[in-house]
């Protein structure tokens, strides 16, 4: 019996290996763009989650207690740092609210100016919007942002500045004082 040998030509190993290396970095562009993608509609999802909870907690008028207040009649926060707290405590770890990466605003949505500590009274619209710097892992973020020049050369910034903002009318409310958070 005789036992034949197998001859692999060395031009198919050749072949494989750049078959390989012209698919791997395409496959792995779309595996971190599918990341990314998820990251996006992630990050998206819980902010606008955190803008509806924060401004809920606004238009119904409720205060929070000062923590480092003590004793059985505790100070009471202003309306605009409740909101704030609530935010802070509805977030995910991925987010925050503290720039340079976020920041939250309360605004008039009539006029755009800035809201004071009482947010508007009863029957008053708020407008929340929250700002957050979010990075990419692929670059596929330029597409929809911009380029950076570093020492003369411009490339793609990672980042994107992601804002969700939502408006409500405030309910009628009792004023501060006579509610409990």
């Amino acid at each position: 019996m005789k036992i034949q040998e197998v001859h692999t030509r060395s031009s198919e190993k050749g072949a494989t290996l750049v078959e390989f290396a012209v698919v791997f970095p395409v496959a792995m562009m779309m595996i971190f763009g599918l990341i990314d993608l998820s990251l996006y509609f992630y990050y998206q999802s819980s902010m606008t989650n955190v803008a509806r909870s924060t401004l809920r907690y606004t238009v119904t008028g409720r205060y929070a207690a000062n923590p480092s207040a003590g004793g059985t009649n505790p100070d009471w926060l202003n309306r605009k740092q409740s909101a704030i707290n609530e935010a802070t405590r509805s977030l995910t770890p991925l987010l925050s609210l503290t720039p340079p990466k976020g920041e939250i605003l309360f605004v008039n949505p009539d006029t755009g100016v800035a809201l004071d500590n009482d947010l508007g009274g009863p029957g008053g619209k708020v407008k929340v919007i929250i700002n957050q710097k979010i990075s990419f892992l692929t670059p596929f973020a330029a597409l929809i942002g911009s380029t950076t020049n570093v020492s003369g050369v411009d490339v793609p910034n990672t980042n994107y500045n992601l804002q969700v903002s939502t408006v409500y009318k405030s309910e009628g409310y009792v004023p501060k004082g006579n509610v409990t958070p």
